[in-house]
């Protein structure tokens, strides 16, 4: 049986093995090696991909993207007359993947390592492991993107020892990791991260600047999804253009406003502000003092050009961008999987990782019983595995009971922190601060949090402290998975008939309104032709469609008459 590693992303996700000593990029059935991270639900059928991503501009209303940044939270996506969790829509997709990977390798899959971005909490650590439940697949181990990028890139690249800082922006999440390699040993010494910062808010500030610039103070689906898509496009083509225009057929009117690099930076102050936070954080959290030899651009935003040049003005030096850096995490965990199978080749490397967030409990001070602030046992970036120990002690005359809650964050106030669990042993009733407990956390490499305590009198409490949120019971997980099974549709695809699906999207933000019907009823004309679960068409119907979709060329392509525009004096 085969173990794999998934690169679950915000916008894409991918999917490897390694076998025989080599790196094992796996593609999808449509042989591509990116499948979008996009959900789409209609008449109790899930499609999951690059078909999902192409229904988002016509029915936004059936299709979800972007759910990786809800994981963890009690939001829920409605998508038609049904609603969703962010992981079971996760799970979809990672659905998808393994059936796209057991086709591929023809071998039965059971087991997967799953990346997440090194800021994920608890709660969104453990929901990526449910989605993998209700998908059907062990994960016992995740890895944290960063550190995976850092593992690849010192292994292969044969850079000297030193540090290294590797920023990762993908489509939702920002993380910052610093890494200290060391002959074949390579430790993670710091990290910082931002969940709710990626490459989409450039393409949001730039279509809000749009937005502001024409006055429109609300836009339709459609119109957000044509902006959206035109930003996305803009951040690629400013590298190699001075300026790029977008622009929006409204109301019989085009507008169109004109983006210089100049312009772009000034955009994207408020966001690459933040990147910045997060750099600072990431060096002033390192467990020791670094010197960094290089810093490192990975992930889909690594290739937008006004971040390229933010970057280099902070840091004086050109940041080094990998051929390509949106499959350096995916190489990592490749590598990953080679460490953990015990690959010849990789015997000898040691990876270690960090904790991200501090975990602790809640202690009084004799001073202040009513509010409980966070005493750090763990603190945040310690290496892992770990062990650490700390005593506490009676607060009060009389105490017979310690109560020790654990949390995770970074908070004074516990209360601004994340509640895990809680532990409780027995103390002899005594005078405060006679009896005590000695409480010990023990972290391992997967994420797993063990809390023991120990009183003065000898009572003894062992608790394993896992998230109530990843764990269904036997029959409600089995029940849920049939569902997932039921609903995840993945036709048959003929790839030259396909293609005439994604011409019509691709024209369709460029056509006028009476085009934009045509192509809507001829996207509609090429599903009711369908073959039985399939996405297949007769030639009679394809040669139909690809009439259509010139004729639709012709009259977007070519330059009109503007003579057309005039009204005859007479008239």
């Amino acid at each position: 049986m085969a173990l794999i590693g998934i690169d679950l992303g915000t916008t894409n996700s991918l999917v490897c093995t390694y076998k025989n000593g080599e790196i094992i990029h796996i593609p999808n059935h449509l042989n591509e090696y990116m499948t979008p991270s996009a959900v789409y639900y209609d008449n109790n059928k899930v499609i999951v991909g690059k078909y999902a991503k192409q229904y988002k501009m016509f029915y936004p209303d059936n299709t979800a993207t972007s759910f990786k940044l809800l994981m963890g939270s009690d939001e829920e996506i409605l998508l038609g007359n049904k609603t969703f969790t962010p992981e079971q829509l996760s799970a979809f997709v990672i659905q998808t993947l393994v059936n796209d990977a057991q086709n591929y390798l023809n071998e039965k899959i059971d087991e997967a390592i799953i990346s997440v971005p090194a800021y994920f909490d608890d709660n969104k650590r453990c929901a990526t492991k449910r989605a993998a439940e209700l998908a059907g697949i062990k994960v016992e181990r995740l890895i944290n993107e960063p550190s995976a990028a850092a593992l690849y890139y010192q292994i292969y690249n044969h850079k000297k020892d030193g540090c290294i800082m590797i920023i990762d922006m993908g489509g939702g999440t920002l993380d910052v990791s610093i890494v200290d390699c060391f002959e074949n040993i390579i430790e993670i010494i710091g990290i910082s991260g931002d969940n709710n910062l990626g490459g989409n808010d450039f393409s949001d500030i730039i279509v809000k600047e749009f937005c502001k610039y024409h006055q429109i103070s609300e836009c339709t689906n459609e119109e957000k999804s044509i902006l959206f898509n035109q930003a996305e496009e803009l951040k690629k083509l400013i590298a190699k253009q001075e300026t790029v225009n977008i622009e929006l057929k409204r109301e019989n009117n085009i507008l169109n406003q004109v983006f210089s690099h100049s312009d772009l930076f000034e955009i994207c102050k408020p966001i690459l502000e933040r990147v910045e936070l997060v750099i600072r954080n990431a060096i002033k959290n390192c467990i020791r003092k670094i010197k960094v030899q290089d810093v490192v651009l990975v992930g889909g935003s690594a290739k937008f050009v006004i971040l390229q040049e933010f970057l280099t003005q902070l840091f004086l030096k050109t940041p080094t961008i990998p051929e390509n850096p949106d499959f350096l995490v995916l190489n990592g965990l490749s590598v990953y999987l080679g460490i953990k199978s015990r690959a010849k080749q990789l015997q000898d490397i040691v990876m270690t990782d960090v904790c991200p967030f501090s975990l602790g409990i809640a202690s009084y001070t004799r001073y202040n019983l009513k509010i409980p602030h966070m005493e750090t046992i763990i603190p945040r970036n310690s290496m892992l595995p770990c062990v650490h120990t700390r005593k506490f002690y009676t607060s009060v005359d009389g105490q017979q009971i310690l109560n020790f809650e654990i949390f995770e964050g970074e908070e004074y106030y516990t209360a601004k922190n994340k509640k895990l669990g809680q532990v409780e042993i027995s103390v002899p009733p005594d005078k405060a601060g006679y009896q005590w407990g000695l409480v010990t956390f023990s972290y391992d490499i997967n994420g797993i949090l063990s809390v023991s305590a120990e009183s003065s009198s000898g009572d003894c409490n062992n608790k394993i402290i896992l998230n109530p949120n990843i764990h269904l019971s036997e029959k409600d997980l089995e029940l849920a998975k049939e569902n997932q099974k039921k609903l995840l549709y993945q036709p048959n695809i003929d790839l030259e008939t396909y293609s005439l699906l994604n011409e019509l999207v691709s024209l369709y933000p460029q056509a006028g309104i009476d085009e934009k019907e045509r192509i809507l009823y001829l996207i509609s004309y090429y599903e009711s032709t369908f073959e039985p679960d399939s996405l297949i068409i007769q030639k009679k119907q394809q040669l139909f469609i690809e009439n259509e979709i010139e004729q639709i060329k012709n009259i977007i392509y070519n330059k009109p008459d503007y003579l057309d525009f005039w009204q005859d004096e007479e008239e």
